[in-house]
């Protein structure tokens, strides 16, 4: 209602093409990680990125279950927000070489490739808490072996673009 000039892109609704006519686009993903959802483990999030014509330029990832939001952009600089402090990011140097990939979808290729070339498996839920434990220095490299859709990316897309850029 704040802004009926934006479009919205959501999982949960049918996509309007005539948003990409619009200059900003609030791309929402209300539960990134539904299996984790429901099990109710830590690695599901929820995602809402803001696009300026068509890039990712602000990200917000609200991971509830370990009292985390990250939020930030290339504009706007990286932090988290931590059970009510705010830590300016990026300041966790990485911990490990470990490898983030999907604890549902390793099938026959990922978790194989990882053996052959000697990855440390990391298995994470969400593809936003992926893109966190990447923003916080968990892990140095996530491996995705689906598609993925804009709501699965936009937040994480602007966060780890901050996060680049401020290293």
């Amino acid at each position: 209602a704040m802004y009926p000039q934006d479009a919205i892109l959501s999982e949960e609704a049918a996509d309007d093409r005539s948003r990409l006519d619009n200059d900003i686009c609030w791309v929402i993903d209300p539960i990134d990680g539904t299996k984790e959802f429901i099990r109710q483990s830590k690695d599901f999030c929820v995602m809402i990125g803001i696009c300026y014509k068509g890039e990712p330029v602000f990200g917000v990832i609200n991971i509830p279950k370990t009292g985390e939001v990250f939020y930030g952009g290339e504009e706007f600089g990286l932090s988290l927000k931590r059970h009510g402090e705010v830590i300016n990011l990026p300041n966790v140097p990485l911990q490990d070489e470990k490898v983030l990939c999907s604890r549902s979808q390793r099938g026959q290729i990922i978790l194989p490739y990882m053996t052959e070339n000697g990855l440390t498996p990391l298995p994470c839920g969400s593809s936003g808490v992926k893109a966190c434990r990447l923003i916080d220095g968990t892990a140095s490299t996530y491996i995705h072996g689906t598609s993925v859709r804009e709501w699965d990316t936009a937040a994480a897309d602007a966060l780890v673009r901050a996060c680049l850029l401020y290293t």
